[in-house]
């Protein structure tokens, strides 16, 4: 008796972790009978049977969710939102006839897995204080849905403050949640996919073309940015927008100043600041006057206003759609680089 007890508990046991800790290896059984299914209900249909396939291919689809997801790759994420695109499809009462699927399954797991491809892909992304664009407010992108929708109906937009009102009279759908989480996964996929990338070699073997240089000149933008701000409003705190004022003139300041409010009036709900609409010219006029503050950072000022006037120039000429010649490109790429290797050091050590 107690050997059929303890030996009953041990394939429990057994069967719980490895339902926690490898829960891959059900997910690969899983797959397995679903592609055996697959197969069976086309074989059936050949061979003109009455059983259609529709129904055995959609419930071979229900056998294929993940409820839990500890890695994948950036791939497969963007590959797995589009089959739960169609799983929706299947699962969705106003468009199924599979009688029976709804009874199983619910349209709302495909926000459940989607949610972990979320986490996957967010436990893997590393932080990069260049990585730092203007950012649209989770109320404004709910509004540009809001106003999406009402177009479609022939009503006029909604303005801000009469979103809340919208949201409840107007439940969103189970479908327009799995597009706003879908589109969260695929940004995030292709961001980890740059990322393994950079981590592996491949983007610094690039070969010297115009668009790698612009990419190139376009991050030297956003890291330097990023590295005044941090600096400057440790320095200054909340007197930030004074201090920019002096250090670049009143006009200059003024000129940024209007081209983020126009930024603001034409996308709702940008989250920006003047730092953000620095030029590089402007930066560099801006790192050069507190050159005691990030000397340690940028090492030697002449090498560096000479690296800052080369990008400068061949960001200029990129622009206006001018020719940069390759021996030039080589040099930009490499003054950007020891831009990135510095700045990243500095962050890494303190």
């Amino acid at each position: 008796m107690w050997t059929l007890i303890t030996v009953c508990a041990t394939v429990c046991l057994i069967a719980l972790v490895l339902r926690f800790m490898q829960p891959e290896l059900i997910y690969a059984v899983r797959r397995g009978v679903a592609a055996v299914t697959t197969r069976r209900a086309f074989l059936e249909y050949d061979a003109k049977c009455e059983t259609a396939p529709n129904k055995a291919l959609a419930a071979s689809l229900m056998g294929g969710l993940r409820y839990e997801m500890r890695f994948c790759s950036p791939d497969y994420a963007i590959e797995r939102v589009g089959k739960l695109r169609e799983l929706y499809r299947v699962l969705d009462p106003r468009r199924s006839v599979n009688d029976g699927l709804g009874q199983r399954q619910r349209p709302q797991v495909c926000i459940i897995e989607l949610a972990n491809l979320l986490g996957s892909l967010g436990r893997r992304i590393d932080v990069h204080v260049e990585l730092n664009p203007p950012v649209i407010g989770s109320a404004a992108l709910l509004l540009h849905i809001a106003n999406q929708i009402r177009k479609s109906e022939g009503y006029g937009a909604l303005s801000l403050e009469e979103l809340e009102l919208w949201l409840t009279d107007t439940p969103i759908s189970i479908e327009q949640s799995i597009e706003i989480v879908s589109a969260a996964v695929i940004a995030l996929a292709y961001r980890l996919r740059q990322q393994e990338s950079a981590d592996h070699g491949i983007v610094g073997s690039e070969r010297q073309s115009e668009a790698s240089v612009w990419a190139h000149v376009q991050r030297v933008e956003r890291i330097l940015r990023a590295l005044a701000r941090r600096q400057f409003q440790r320095r200054y705190g909340d007197e930030l927008s004074a201090i920019l004022e002096t250090k670049l003139g009143k006009q200059e300041y003024l000129s940024c100043v209007r081209v983020m409010a126009k930024s603001r009036h034409d996308v709702t709900g940008i989250e920006a600041d003047v730092v953000d609409f620095l030029t590089l010219s402007q930066l560099k006029k801006l790192l050069l006057s507190e050159w005691d503050e990030f000397q340690p950072i940028l090492g030697d000022q002449a090498e560096f206003e000479a690296g800052m006037v080369r990008i400068i120039a061949a960001r200029n000429n990129m622009a206006h759609a001018h020719h940069v010649a390759m021996d030039e490109s080589a040099i930009v790429t490499e003054n950007c680089h020891e831009i990135f290797s510095r700045v990243a050091r500095y962050l890494h050590n303190r």
